[in-house]
């Protein structure tokens, strides 16, 4: 779990705390992923950072089980996705971003929209870019950008997309939207 100047890992079991990592900032919102090697956080304040780190240490990890370390992703709130060994970050001012997640490579970074709340959302090696403006960006997780889709819903979102029995659900503002195939 992340928290104010650190990172932590605790036994499920007994609450007792199995590792920890120092710093690097102040603050972490968005929930970290995991790739089955490394824990990946992303966020921060007053700095921002993208962080993996090795989840099999003990005690204090600060200096000795970091993977990679970014500060090139401005990402605070949304929570990140990984799809097909890639970890994809949308950067509160409009920014997306592809890591390779096992060796932090930084692959590409492209405006993809105003700004973004939503965390996002991946399904079948695609991730949905869901900006606050209500525009979806449906992207390939590739080492190039490649986004399939563009649809808007029209009006306000902030709240993260969910999918369930083959139904993408969007909250805007005043509406719920449930997307899926028509079926006949």
């Amino acid at each position: 779990m992340s928290g104010s100047l650190h990172v932590a890992a605790f036994d499920p079991h007994d609450g007792s705390e199995l590792w920890k990592h120092e710093g690097p900032t102040e603050q972490f919102v968005a929930s970290p992923v995991f790739d089955g090697d490394r824990f990946i956080f992303v966020g921060g304040y007053p700095d921002y950072h993208v962080l993996a780190l090795r989840g099999d240490g003990q005690g204090d990890i600060t200096q000795t089980h970091v993977d990679w370390h970014s500060t090139e992703a401005r990402c605070y709130v949304p929570s990140p996705v990984l799809a097909d060994g890639r970890l994809m970050v949308a950067d509160d001012a409009g920014i997306g971003h592809c890591f390779d997640a096992s060796t932090g490579e930084h692959l590409w970074r492209a405006r993809m929209g105003r700004h973004y709340s939503a965390s996002l959302l991946s399904a079948n090696d695609r991730v949905y870019f869901l900006d606050d403006d209500g525009i979806t960006k449906v992207v390939k997780s590739a080492d190039t950008l490649e986004v399939e889709a563009e649809n808007t819903v029209g009006e306000f979102c902030c709240s993260s997309p969910a999918i369930a029995d083959g139904v993408l659900y969007i909250r805007g503002e005043k509406h719920l939207f449930a997307i899926a195939e028509r079926s006949e």
